[in-house]
């Protein structure tokens, strides 16, 4: 995702106000009915302070399996334009953040739902912001089209009355369903706060998303469930073969993601790809791209070992592999022709 790219296309706020004391009034939630005007320098504002926010602290997430917020679903029907009304699927937002902040001490202020575009496609992004406090809002237009006037808006963000305390960017690429929603999340409320990096009231309860975990973990937790997957689920010798020497291109490429639906469909057969999707994330190993680093599994990716039924094990780079063996299948026996010179025979060491 490069947030560099990122263009906003159109916007609306919602308003949540704190609790009154004197007298005593419960918090209030003011739906807007309407987009909200934008002109040059607010669509700039709200590009800046997402890219500000994201820059300090970005951290990726991805839809919680476990979830009970309608967050990520929102937003893949939005990014699959799936839903006919943006002004709809905000005020859906809104009424489940107030809902969420209800149960927490959590500040009020103003919640920016923003539809835009990156270099990779569609993207949604959520603010959380809190406005100054004492300052109103000023309302304008008829009733079922209510929103906020250019001029407020212009007022009230660009002359610093209002605080950017969370964001939320989501997009397009690779979303092929509910649980392939992922995105950059920052908490401004958390930065000095390293043990909890974000509110779990935000993240969990009105997002419905998790952390990714640590890139290298995930990395190698992708590596052994392929590994698994090819050798459990895969009785066919030649393909057993074919995908684990996948495997090994997709982890050794020069990409700086992995995409498991997209290794899936290029390199396994399509009678394997469903089967094959199911086991990682019964496995919990996410689908969606998610960074590569085989820190912790490169010593796995040198070589290639063929354990064969008899105890004969072959084991070489796989690029002598790719140059000096032939595979073929004959029934359920797996035929490996090697040509190579023979540089010398030796008993066995014992170490593998």
């Amino acid at each position: 995702m490069d947030i560099a790219t990122l263009n906003i296309d159109q916007a609306i706020i919602h308003e949540i106000t704190d609790r009154s004391l004197a007298p005593q009034a419960p918090p209030e939630l003011f739906l807007s009915n309407a987009l909200s005007p934008l002109d040059d320098d607010l669509r700039a504002y709200f590009r800046e302070r997402i890219a500000e926010s994201l820059k300090r602290a970005a951290y990726p997430v991805v839809a919680d399996p476990e979830r009970t917020s309608p967050t990520p679903d929102l937003v893949y029907e939005h990014l699959q334009g799936a839903t006919a009304s943006f002004v709809e699927t905000s005020q859906a937002m809104a009424r489940h953040l107030f809902d969420a902040q209800q149960r927490v001490r959590s500040s009020p202020g103003l919640l920016v739902v923003a539809a835009g575009q990156l270099d990779t496609g569609a993207c949604i992004a959520i603010l959380k912001l809190q406005k100054q406090e004492g300052l109103n809002l000023e309302r304008v237009g008829t009733h079922g089209a209510e929103t906020y006037s250019l001029e407020h808006l212009r007022r009230l963000m660009l002359t610093n009355d209002t605080r950017v305390f969370k964001v939320a960017l989501f997009d397009s690429e690779g979303v092929l369903e509910v649980g392939d929603v992922s995105g950059l999340v920052s908490d401004k409320q958390r930065f000095s706060s390293p043990e909890k990096r974000m509110a779990d009231f935000f993240l969990k309860t009105f997002l419905g998303c998790q952390l990714r975990d640590d890139p290298a973990q995930t990395t190698s937790n992708f590596y052994v469930a392929s590994e698994r997957f090819v050798n459990d689920a895969v009785a066919d010798p030649e393909r057993r073969a074919r995908y684990h020497r996948a495997l090994l291109v997709e982890l050794t490429n020069q990409a700086d993601t992995v995409e498991p639906r997209r290794f899936a469909e290029q390199y396994l057969d399509q009678d394997d790809q469903a089967a094959y999707l199911a086991h990682l994330r019964s496995d919990g190993v996410t689908v969606p791209r998610f960074p590569r680093d085989t820190t912790l599994i490169d010593s796995r990716l040198r070589e290639e070992e063929y354990v064969l039924a008899s105890g004969i094990r072959i084991r070489g780079r796989p690029l002598a592999f790719d140059e000096h063996a032939a595979f073929s299948q004959d029934g359920e026996m797996l035929e490996m022709i090697l040509r190579d010179r023979l540089a010398s025979v030796k008993g066995a060491s014992g170490k593998r």
